[in-house]
């Protein structure tokens, strides 16, 4: 693997301009091969290897500051909307009257 590198340093230096350097070449190569799938990784890259370990290990903080968040939350429960009972026509009109519903405002 080393003559390979140092053949592809020397083709890239014959085609770029003599501002490039073997570091930023090297660190260009790097980043691709990382971002290759490898058959040892089940077809995944070692990058995505990487964003995926981080993620695991993100995972319980994110779920214990859901809980904290849950814990803290000071939402009390909605009442539900109590639907107002119709009013029967033998029942006390609602205005005060005395008389029955039917005789009084439900008379219209």
């Amino acid at each position: 693997i080393p003559e390979l590198m140092k053949m592809l340093i020397k083709e890239i230096d014959e085609v770029v301009d003599k501002d490039w350097n073997a570091d930023k070449f090297l660190s260009l190569l790097r980043r691709y091969v990382n971002s290759l799938p490898r058959w040892i990784l089940k077809g995944n890259s070692p990058n995505e290897v990487f964003d995926r370990a981080n993620y695991l290990r993100i995972l319980p903080q994110m779920a214990e500051d859901a809980d904290e968040m849950n814990e803290k939350s000071h939402l009390s429960p909605a009442t539900p909307y109590r639907d107002i009972s119709k009013i029967g026509y033998n029942d006390p009109c609602p205005c005060g009257s005395g008389k029955k519903y039917k005789k009084c405002c439900g008379n219209n």
